[in-house]
């Protein structure tokens, strides 16, 4: 006889008492949390329960009426909840070259629950509903984030994306420039520069702050 079952499952129950065609037999229900069902005749010496669709549980109650008397007995049975995933990973972004770490996770219900976690298809952290990655080795772009859950009633499975952006980068820096003693200017700088997002620009002269916020310096 099963005393822990799955939810959504189906299991099959005999009764103990000497087999004999002229027993009657009645199963019947009680206590039952987890909307469980029978999926047979109950006046068998077996039956079929269906456990329900949710976690909780059942008793099962047997009646024999034989020659020799009335027989009655009961099996409660605990019902787990099957294997969920609640709240997923939520997205994750690092800059190019970062060592982050960037975290992740997820709630998950169910009993003895293992964990996977995997990105861009390797898989990586350990059986944790917790994820702390190092993106240092991935390029610019876009990854697959998932994780596996798995438990005694089933498993599921949750999915988001790592977004690895452009490292902010001067790809040649200003000129040097000259003006005499006594020139009113302007001298003019430059830089050009790429990265992820609004770029700013914070430029000083001689230690002093200079100009405005942008790629370019009329000095």
């Amino acid at each position: 006889n099963c005393t822990t079952v799955c939810a959504g499952s189906a299991h099959v129950y005999k009764s103990s008492a000497t087999q004999d065609p002229a027993n009657t037999y009645t199963w019947t229900l009680s206590n039952n949390t987890s909307g469980a069902s029978f999926g047979s005749a109950t006046n068998a010496p077996t039956v079929t329960v269906n456990a329900g669709a949710s976690g909780g549980g059942y008793t099962l109650n047997l009646t024999v009426l034989s020659a020799g008397g009335t027989t009655m007995c009961s099996q409660a049975v605990v019902v787990q909840p099957p294997t969920a995933i609640g709240n997923g990973p939520s997205v994750g972004t690092a800059c190019e070259g970062s060592a982050g770490p960037v975290n992740f996770s997820v709630t998950a219900a169910g009993s003895n629950l293992h964990y996977v976690w995997k990105v861009n298809g390797v898989t990586t952290g350990t059986d944790s509903a917790n994820l702390a990655f190092n993106p240092s080795a991935l390029a610019p772009g876009s990854y697959p984030v998932t994780v596996d859950v798995t438990g005694d009633c089933g498993s599921a499975s949750a999915n988001t994306t790592l977004t690895i952006n452009d490292a902010t980068e001067i790809s040649d820096p200003p000129d040097n420039a000259e003006a005499c003693d006594d020139s009113h200017g302007p001298v003019n700088f430059s830089v050009p520069a790429t990265g992820t997002g609004t770029l700013h620009y914070a430029w000083t002269v001689n230690n002093v702050a200079a100009g405005t916020d942008s790629a370019n310096l009329s000095y």
